[in-house]
């Protein structure tokens, strides 16, 4: 859309829509509607993410691009990281409503700021309804249907399945259909499709988003299941805001050392090892420890995941925007985004089955509410070492799914080709750096 209406515009509208969203869930009376504002506002926040990125590849050329997408991370992380622990001690002290209330005016701002200082890149006389006219709608119902079915699958109740077990099944044959349905379109009939499935024929392309893919499942694995491993071991809310912070502070460095390094070399080639390679290891940190290990061992894992993964998303960025033309550069950029958002939820579907199987298979029914733990039953110390077992090889369960992600994401990362990064923005001279052989 922003392609169509342009970027001020989009980015406008996208920051409302995340304040709407967060509003409608502040002021939530029910968990339909509740769940509603989650939707409103994922929509605007992931095209606030993207917008974002878009409009800085518009401007900056990708040998300096890294830099400026590592300040972008450190703002973006040191955001993330504040964001948990002022969100926990808003919900300790005020209630969790307010920790959505609070985002509202935040966004407003943001919109105003980018609608008065963005200047407007292009001045179309094309009619709105031509404009409308070229929105991909088939390949965006079709595709966004395919992973609702999926997700609605992935998160199906177990103790229902006995009762609901053909139609739970349906939800992923249609989730193929509604695939099959978005693939056809993408190849045969859409004039301008949200994902060009032809970009996929770049090796580099392909590559870079599903190592997206797999480290975005891995990543976003932990970061909703090493909260509940602190609050095992008897951290409040607040507290376990305050351990996170490693992870924040990594990404947001990864990502700026990231920048520094390839404007002052041209190069990634290195990077594009050790960075998937810091998040195996932080990985398997977290696959083999125990309730009583130091508490420093978890603060090391999670800022080598940080690093790791903030740095990684920068050379991938960069990779992608060396392999395509210019005028490919916010599609393959949606591609690589989208990607990046279908793993992180694809991945906490996929781990929330391995929580709940492991949880399930070792503690009583009424152990678990909605496949999570009773706040209670987080607390140790009080003798309840069998519970803390119970969700300790739960937890493991997951910890060692993200390792086998993060493994196959690591090989991916290793077909990325090393270009050489373009001092100009509109050159779309691609150059394959010597150190492939090539």
């Amino acid at each position: 859309m922003s392609d169509i209406f342009g970027r001020k515009a989009s980015f406008v509208l996208a920051a409302l829509v995340f304040a709407a969203g967060n509003l409608a869930c502040g002021f939530a009376r029910s968990k339909t509607t509740l769940i509603l504002g989650r939707v409103i506002a994922g929509i605007g926040g992931g095209g606030c993410n993207s917008i974002s990125t878009f409009i800085s590849s518009d401007h900056i050329s990708p040998r300096h691009r890294g830099l400026w997408h590592g300040i972008g991370t450190v703002v973006y992380t040191t955001g993330m990281g504040c964001g948990a622990v002022i969100g926990g001690g808003i919900n300790d002290r005020f209630g969790w409503r307010w920790a959505f209330l609070v985002l509202a005016p935040i966004s407003t701002l943001a919109s105003i700021g980018v609608g008065v200082f963005l200047p407007r890149s292009t001045s179309s006389n094309t009619s709105l309804r031509k404009q409308l006219g070229r929105i991909d709608y088939g390949g965006s119902i079709t595709l966004v249907s395919s992973l609702a079915l999926l997700l609605i699958y992935l998160n199906h109740d177990d103790s229902q399945m006995a009762t609901s077990g053909l139609a739970t099944k349906a939800f992923i044959v249609l989730s193929a259909v509604f695939f099959a349905l978005f693939v056809v379109i993408e190849l045969r009939w859409s004039r301008e499709p949200i994902i060009p499935l032809t970009l996929f024929r770049n090796p580099t392309v392909l590559a870079a988003c599903l190592c997206s893919l797999l480290m975005a499942m891995t990543i976003y694995t932990l970061m909703f299941y090493v909260p509940l491993y602190l609050q095992l071991r008897g951290y409040s809310t607040s507290q376990t805001g305050v351990r996170l912070l490693p992870e924040s502070v990594g990404g947001g460095l990864g990502s700026f050392v990231v920048g520094f390094v390839t404007r002052r070399t041209g190069k990634y080639s290195a990077l594009k090892i050790i960075l998937p390679i810091l998040i195996v290891l932080g990985t398997a940190g977290f696959a083999v420890i125990t309730i009583d290990a130091s508490s420093v061992l978890p603060e090391f894992y999670l800022f080598f995941n940080g690093f790791g993964f903030g740095g990684l998303l920068t050379v991938l960025l960069l990779a992608l925007l060396s392999a395509v033309p210019h005028s490919q550069q916010a599609t393959s950029t949606s591609a690589l985004l989208a990607f990046r958002s279908i793993g992180s939820t694809v991945g906490l579907s996929v781990a929330g089955v391995v929580f709940r199987s492991r949880l399930n298979g070792q503690a009583p029914m009424n152990a678990t509410q909605h496949g999570h733990p009773q706040s209670h039953q987080l607390q140790v110390g009080d003798g309840s070492d069998r519970t803390a077992d119970v969700y300790m090889s739960a937890l493991h369960g997951t910890f060692l799914l993200a390792l086998g992600l993060a493994i196959p994401g690591f090989i991916c990362a290793i077909f990325v080709k090393n270009y050489s990064l373009r001092s100009a923005v509109n050159d779309d001279e691609v150059t394959v750096s010597n150190n492939d052989g090539e």
